[in-house]
């Protein structure tokens, strides 16, 4: 663990806690960025494993403030502004020790609130409101993703407000799906962690988890997405105690444990994937955690429940 960490605090303090972003067509919009979104895991990592110190703080505090656009936020200082990302920054500062008040959260979701969820990027209302979790249409991208709801909901829940009701998720090999992260077990473990705010949430994720792990103790990798690493420390934060501290949990643990490199990261694969409006569907920007920053975090995270 002290191994992971030191990765995770030496990426900071060396300028090396970035992605690299891909594209698929055309000139990627930069070769690396210091994202919203691993600035919110490098933060939980760092407090829940002994503290965030005053150098780590103050980087990861530059970071959100390069990714700040009025009173919202963006992935990094060229992307535009999304609930995504507005809600992991202002789930960072609160990490980091920095009050929010309600009016910042309020001002900060209202560009894309609707009467049901909030969209995720600014655009043309969708429709009807239903789960956008696969391509649908060049609206897609402008919909309600379900792993975005529930991170607004968590901002929301941890802040004292109301978390809104959904309707039910839509399911890929029995667990909740999602739109932008190529990933089984993440919008499973954002439903996990709003358990205590809406019990009835979870309902089903666990068995679905227990049904799919290996024998080797790892859950299985996505083709082009998150590795094994990855998604078994996700699976390990989603399931119960009792499955924690049981054969699931100490073998997904010792997996994970296996895959530590000696630098102490963990490999991480393709974060979320991007498709743009014109393109037919065609998957054109990607984030890759090349510096392993996302998987070891969430390493950090699970070995330490």
């Amino acid at each position: 663990m002290n191994r992971a960490r030191t990765f995770l605090c030496d990426a900071l303090a060396l300028a090396r806690c970035h992605d690299s972003c891909h594209a698929n067509i055309g000139m990627p919009p930069s070769t690396h960025s210091y994202s919203v979104f691993l600035a919110y895991f490098v933060a939980r990592a760092l407090a829940v494993s002994g503290g965030i110190d005053a150098a780590a703080r103050s980087v990861l505090l530059s970071h959100l403030q390069q990714a700040k656009k009025g009173a919202s936020y963006s992935y990094d200082t060229l992307a535009p502004i999304d609930a995504d990302d507005t809600a992991f920054a202002l789930r960072t500062l609160i990490l980091l020790g920095s009050a929010q008040s309600a009016d910042d959260i309020l001002s900060g979701l209202a560009p894309f609130e609707s009467q049901h969820s909030w969209q995720t990027f600014c655009g043309p209302t969708p429709p009807r409101y239903m789960w956008t979790t696969d391509y649908i249409n060049d609206m897609s991208v402008f919909g309600f993703h379900p792993e975005v709801h529930l991170n607004v909901a968590l901002l929301l829940h941890e802040t004292g407000h109301p978390s809104r009701p959904y309707p039910p998720l839509t399911l890929r090999n029995g667990l909740p799906a999602n739109y932008h992260y190529p990933s089984n077990n993440y919008c499973g473990w954002l439903l996990c962690e709003l358990q205590s705010a809406q019990p009835e949430a979870a309902v089903g994720v666990e068995s679905a988890l227990l049904a799919r792990q290996l024998p080797d103790g790892r859950w299985p990798a996505v083709t082009d997405g998150f590795t094994a690493s990855q998604e078994t420390a996700l699976a390990l934060l989603s399931i119960s105690e009792a499955a924690y501290a049981g054969a699931a949990g100490l073998n997904g643990i010792d997996f994970l444990l296996s895959q530590q490199r000696a630098d102490g990261s963990w490999p991480g694969g393709t974060l979320w994937t991007f498709r743009v409006p014109g393109t037919g569907g065609q998957v054109i920007w990607s984030a890759i955690d090349s510096m392993s920053i996302v998987a070891t975090s969430l390493s950090v995270i699970a070995l330490k429940r």
